[in-house]
């Protein structure tokens, strides 16, 4: 998608890691990644996964 910009492929780079947790201490992940359809990878979207679990469409954003 293009953004105002006109930059396109804003979205889908990776998962990205935050700080809040499901109930019994699984990491929420939003965002979607490169592995995903068009539709999942949006800022809504949501994601379940352990907090050792790697992949190389999970990430993380640096916020200054």
């Amino acid at each position: 998608f293009r953004n105002l910009y006109g930059v396109l492929d804003c979205a889908g780079n990776v998962l990205e890691w935050t700080t809040d947790e499901y109930e019994g201490g699984e990491a929420v992940l939003r965002g979607g990644s490169w592995s995903h359809d068009r539709f999942d990878a949006r800022c809504t979207a949501r994601a379940r996964y352990s907090r050792c679990q790697r992949g190389d469409f999970i990430g993380f954003r640096v916020v200054y």
